[in-house]
């Protein structure tokens, strides 16, 4: 997950990704997981546009940020806007650690990763 939320971030800087366009093709797989997961990071890296997604969240109980890595109860903190386990490198500081990647990603594999879907294209 750290290389594709990082991708995005290094899109946006560098004018290549639009946060309203991602937005609105994320709200059109009315995925409420994609959706926290979504805007956690683009709050985390203070990308615009994030209030259209906060209002299809859903209202189940919180999401670990990587699918499948459910955390042990009382050690990582829910965040409250996205109900999404945040862990600890992930903190709204702007220093989350994650590794880069200088591979292109598209915006459909973007949203793919965060529903926690494979692409087929890199199978």
């Amino acid at each position: 997950m750290p290389v594709i939320a990082n991708a995005m971030r290094s899109a946006w800087r560098d004018g290549i990704l639009d946060p309203g366009r991602l937005v609105a093709d994320a709200l059109r797989f009315e995925s409420p997981v994609l959706n926290r997961r979504l805007g956690f990071f683009m709050d985390l890296y203070e990308m615009p546009a994030t209030d259209p997604l906060a209002l299809h969240i859903g209202r189940k109980s919180a999401v670990p940020l990587a699918p499948g890595r459910e955390p042990e109860a009382g050690t990582t903190r829910v965040n409250t806007r996205w109900l999404v386990y945040e862990e600890p490198g992930h903190r709204r500081s702007g220093r989350a650690t994650a590794v880069m990647s200088s591979e292109p990603i598209t915006t459909d594999e973007l949203i793919e990763a965060l529903q926690g879907r494979r692409s087929a294209a890199r199978a």
